[in-house]
């Protein structure tokens, strides 16, 4: 930062007028201020009803979130009940996980997925798949 301050005398009485020049901004400690953070969301896939899995045969099927704070994130099913035979990928290191496996009996399952960052944000989403 600098400043300016120009002083004048005019008729013997003192005027002063101030400048004030911004040069830069620093954070403490000399790094830069953390960006600001959005909400933790769940963004893939789009839809709460999963594309269908076949019994016997392999299911893959990628999931993201979006915003929030540092990774890893850890994924937990919190609620409900994944298929026999799938299996949701707790802690993959980054924003990203799956669901995957080979469904063992047909049927239609709900389950609540949570995304949880280093920072404590958390994400949840509820989602149904049908196993033919």
């Amino acid at each position: 930062m600098r400043f300016n301050i120009p002083m004048l005398l005019l008729t013997g009485s003192l005027i002063a007028a101030c400048a004030f020049t911004s040069t830069g901004v620093r954070a403490s400690g000399g790094g830069t201020p953390p960006a600001p953070t959005t909400p933790l969301t769940i963004f893939v896939p789009e839809s709460n009803i999963l594309p269908a899995a076949t019994v016997g045969q392999n299911y893959n099927l990628p999931m993201s979130t979006q915003g929030g704070g540092t990774r890893p994130v850890t994924w937990s099913i919190v609620a409900g009940k994944l298929p026999d035979g799938l299996n949701i990928i707790g802690n993959w290191g980054n924003s990203s996980t799956a669901i995957y496996g080979t469904p063992k009996r047909a049927g239609a399952y709900a389950f609540t997925v949570q995304a949880k960052d280093r920072d404590g944000g958390t994400a949840r989403r509820t989602f149904q798949i049908a196993v033919n």
